[in-house]
């Protein structure tokens, strides 16, 4: 039997949060309800007390509420699925890096299947690894996510809180992560950042130009400027990955 899923649930609405309950332990058994908050303050403190794996966030809490409680964990290890009476809050909530956005009354197919949802996507968020080697990365998106090999991505480019992922294939992922999230887990003697807008996978740099100011061409074609600020780092990841090359 597989280990449950341990949860917490965030949300003022009393009556909700005692029929979110009774719907989980029919339909979801697989998921735990370790504690339940009405406000985020409490949340805050529950969170942080019984550490769960996944949140359940009221995003029509009062003004900032949910998103005041998410930035108090800005290198969070649990996954969260937003809650909201409309479905106006979706984008906010996605670029909050939401694993999923549920709309109340919550439908029982939206539970079809949610345990296994929130293993494979937890499975992948924590990234496959090889002999302690990161291997892999989940990619969560608006159509889902998907689990992407490290050797497959070619480079990464920010727009806003956004990140755009392309692949050696020609595929372009939409993640609703900036990128100094994938900065801070991608291994940083593979991917380098060049510039506070792109990201770029050492395998893939083909040359470099002087020209304005200093370019990276990647075996694609695509041309990654490299900024004043960020020459003598990206030039010290190039001799670094030449000698890892060599080995």
């Amino acid at each position: 039997m597989k280990d449950k899923i341990s949860t917490v649930l965030v949300d003022q609405h009393y009556e909700f949060a005692n029929g979110f309950r009774t719907m989980m332990a029919l339909h979801c058994p697989e998921l735990e309800i370790l504690a339940v908050a009405r406000t985020a303050n409490e949340g805050l403190d529950l969170i942080r007390e019984f550490k769960p794996q996944v949140v359940f966030l009221d995003f029509n809490m009062d003004g900032d509420s949910a998103t005041d409680l998410l930035d108090c964990f800005p290198d969070r290890d649990f996954s969260f699925i937003a809650l909201a009476n409309t479905p106006d809050l979706k984008i906010k909530a996605l670029k909050q890096g939401a694993l999923d956005y549920m709309v109340k009354p919550l439908k029982l197919d939206s539970l079809v299947g949610l345990g296994d949802k929130i293993r494979m996507a937890r499975d992948g968020r924590a990234m496959s690894q090889v002999n302690d080697k990161l291997t892999s990365i989940a990619l969560s998106h608006a159509g889902g996510f998907s689990v992407v090999e490290l050797n497959e991505i070619a480079r990464l480019q920010a727009d806003d809180n956004y990140t755009k992922v392309f692949t050696e294939d020609g595929k372009r992922y939409m993640v609703s992560k900036p990128l100094k999230d994938f900065e801070r887990r991608l291994p940083e003697d593979v991917f380098v950042r060049p510039h506070k807008s792109h990201m770029i996978n050492m395998f893939f740099l083909k040359r470099f130009l002087n020209e304005d100011g200093g370019v990276a061409v990647l075996k694609d074609g695509t041309k990654i400027p490299i900024s004043k600020r960020k020459m003598s780092h990206f030039m010290a990841a190039v001799k670094r990955f030449s000698l890892v090359i060599k080995k």
